[in-house]
């Protein structure tokens, strides 16, 4: 066996493998013990968003984000919100059928859809179509022909649609949908 001279003293080495013999069984703030392996996976495993530094903490998206931060729900629904794309939603909703006057208001973003065809009395269709306040030209239809009208309208418009001479008549609602993209990940 092979002499070694340490630059500890008896009871310095001694200190050493206690600290190590008698392992903490938790991480305790300031402690000069080693923890278990057991210590370690229960400390790591009970991580908790109350317990992180609050610079760790993004509150706010729109401010920047970094890849040293975890951003909370609320501040990626205010992103959401304000940020994400859009894509049409399924399906369609029926806002009016058979009257020649519709009006009424959208509570989401997205597209009025008008449908109409002229009566079979060879009288031609008259269609005016109100959005917001604005008024778009007046479209015209010949006998036996069918119209489709599509225009936007956002969230809390009203519309106004008065169709005259026309003995099919829909109006429909195309509604946006948020399309929400996971782009990065977290790594603690």
């Amino acid at each position: 066996m092979s002499n070694y001279n340490l630059s500890l003293t008896g009871t310095q080495v001694n200190s050493a493998l206690n600290k190590v013999h008698n392992a903490d069984g938790q991480p305790t703030n300031g402690s000069q013990n080693m923890i278990t392996s057991d210590a370690v996976n229960t400390a790591v495993n009970n991580i908790g968003f109350d317990n992180l530094e609050s610079s760790l903490i993004n509150s706010d998206l729109a401010a920047g984000s970094s890849s040293n931060t975890i951003s909370t729900s609320a501040a990626v629904k205010t992103y959401v919100d304000s940020n994400a794309p859009k894509s049409l939603s399924s399906g369609y909703t029926l806002l009016s059928q058979n009257t020649s006057s519709h009006t009424g208001t959208v509570d989401a973003d997205g597209f009025l859809i008008i449908a109409y065809r002229p009566n079979d009395t060879g009288d031609r269709s008259d269609l005016r179509i109100e959005i917001g306040g604005v008024t778009f030209p007046e479209y015209e239809s010949s006998y036996l022909n069918s119209n489709i009208v599509t225009l936007p309208i956002a969230n809390g418009e009203s519309y106004d649609i008065e169709i005259t001479h026309s003995n099919y008549e829909r109006v429909y609602f195309k509604e946006f949908s948020w399309v929400i993209i996971i782009l990065d990940t977290i790594t603690i």
